[in-house]
């Protein structure tokens, strides 16, 4: 889906996301990440305004959906997707996959060599249909994709999801965190 052409890409803060929380966001189901967990995690992580990582997709009426994508710091590079987020009243509208494909192309550009999502069960198809492919559940219920980028594109579609690969394997298959306790393949 085409990002609504009155929405734009843009930096935001921590004190612009908790301006644009509505009751609903408060309230939202178990199934999908509230805006006080998407706050809560922002602190966990330590990210503070500047970091560069930050992206959020701005309707005239004011934030729509934000991002973060961490780094690691250690070598081969790997970005990860931490937050993706869309408030309630701007969802089917594009944003969700503008952040995606931003997150994508900034890991990408700054020589990413591996990308990382984990999916709660109700977004699965969402990512999928942006060409992602899954490894399996974790064990908090969602579902784990993991794959280095090809040397000549940051889609999902062209990506290696290839076991052999010792990074991915290791990472797929973790006893810590995040790994995959109820492997599918890469579908």
């Amino acid at each position: 889906m085409q990002l609504d052409p009155s929405y734009c890409l843009g930096r935001y803060t921590l004190k612009d996301f908790k301006a644009a929380v509505t009751p609903a966001e408060k309230h939202a189901s178990s199934y999908t990440l509230s805006a006080s967990v998407f706050a809560s995690r922002w602190k966990f992580l330590n990210i503070t305004d500047d970091y560069p990582g930050l992206m959020g997709v701005w309707s005239p009426s004011g934030l729509a959906g934000a991002t973060v994508v961490t780094v690691s710091k250690r070598q081969p590079r790997l970005s990860t997707m931490d937050l993706l987020f869309t408030f309630v009243a701007h969802r089917r509208r594009g944003v969700g996959a503008a952040l995606v494909k931003w997150a994508l192309q900034y890991a990408f550009e700054i020589g990413s060599l591996y990308f990382r999502v984990a999916s709660k069960f109700n977004s699965v198809e969402f990512y999928r249909s942006l060409g992602f492919r899954f490894w399996g559940f974790q064990k908090s219920g969602g579902s784990l994709s993991f794959f280095r980028f090809s040397p000549v594109s940051w889609q999902p579609s062209e990506a290696d999801y290839d076991l052999s690969d010792p990074f991915i394997y290791r990472n797929v298959f973790t006893k810590h965190v995040g790994g995959v306790v109820n492997f599918t393949g890469a579908i």
